[in-house]
């Protein structure tokens, strides 16, 4: 929301939405990296690890009270999800970081359209008369015949999602630990981590600027389907070969999948907000979803792997995926021009 505030619809769709992500992958590989050449290391004093998140925690503390002053930097009107009638202001943050956010244009105009809106003197440029279209009470929006279902199918698409793909790479590992339950098991398991990460970093530069080309729902469906996939390869190296690095190859295809439904999370739920005023609420509903997901997906998991076994756990897992490719055909195909 802070960076739609900064940049606005256009400029968030068609780069930093991604670029957010990217710059997470990035952190993200170097920690795993850190963190398992610590862990073969100091093997099997594996407490000592955790020291890097104190150094981390104290980077994060320097990096957030170094960030540029809010009230020069995000309208948090556009940050609601707020679009404007007329073009206004560019923050100063904006014009001074240039070609980094594009070449400014009349982002945010709704040209030729009839809207309802209002003067709104709660803006960065007092002397700006910004005209914003009204907020919706969450009794309009999801009472809207389009918007309101696709807000819950949504939801219930990163629900039934991170209900399957949270546990993966968890089993995986597990998997791999008690196959080789030792030193060299390390390795293993933190070269998993960074195909992954390594792989979500390119799919979501792939997918910068290209997704009004390939559709925001055609998006959600290739998600799902890299996840599926991989479950499948991983149901059948578990059932035909003890190999561990085959089985891990299987990780080059949860990357694109994982990469592709975070980046369409922020971008949907932005779509589906447009000119409501509501999309931190609605960013807020489908991420509870996704932890609620995440949360059952764990429990389920290791239940699963318990009592049927992992090979049978990653079939079971392959065949839920089908909840999230049904509930995507309650999602609306929406694009920047609609609503």
């Amino acid at each position: 929301a802070m960076t739609l505030g900064v940049v606005g619809k256009t400029r968030f769709h068609k780069k930093h939405a991604a670029l957010n992500l990217m710059v997470q992958y990035v952190g993200t590989f170097l920690s795993a990296l850190v963190f398992g050449l610590i862990a073969y290391a100091v093997y099997p004093n594996l407490q000592n690890i955790f020291y890097q998140n104190i150094v981390v925690a104290v980077l994060l503390f320097i990096i957030t009270f170094s960030m540029p002053d809010e009230e020069e930097t995000v309208d948090h009107q556009r940050a609601r999800g707020r679009s404007l009638r007329d073009l206004v202001h560019q923050s100063s943050f904006v014009k001074r970081s240039g070609e980094f956010f594009m070449a400014y244009e009349s982002d945010d105009e709704d040209e030729g359209e009839k809207l309802v809106v209002k003067d709104d003197e709660n803006v960065l440029d007092k002397s700006n008369s910004a005209r914003f279209t009204e907020k919706m009470t969450i009794l309009q929006m999801y009472s809207d015949p389009g918007r309101g279902r696709s807000l819950v199918f949504l939801s219930l698409v990163y629900f039934a999602f991170h209900l399957v793909n949270a546990t993966v790479l968890p089993l995986c590992g597990q998997y791999i630990g008690l196959k080789a339950p030792d030193r060299n098991t390390l390795p293993i398991f933190t070269a998993l981590l960074l195909v992954v990460k390594f792989n979500s970093f390119v799919t979501t530069w792939a997918l910068k600027g290209r997704l009004e080309k390939i559709g925001y729902r055609n998006a959600l469906f290739l998600g799902c389907f890299f996840v599926a996939a991989r479950l499948i390869a991983m149901a059948l190296v578990a059932s035909f070969t003890d190999n561990l690095w085959a089985l891990g190859a299987t990780t080059v295809l949860h990357g694109p999948g994982d990469a592709i439904m975070h980046l369409m999370k922020a971008l949907y739920s932005h779509l589906l907000s447009r000119k409501t005023g509501r999309f931190n609420l609605n960013m807020g509903i489908v991420s509870t979803f996704e932890t609620i997901g995440s949360a059952l997906s764990i429990v389920v998991g290791g239940y699963l792997a318990t009592e049927v076994g992992y090979n049978n756990t990653f079939i079971i897992l392959a065949g839920t995926m089908i909840l999230p490719f049904i509930f995507i055909l309650g999602v609306d195909n929406v694009t920047l021009q609609k609503w």
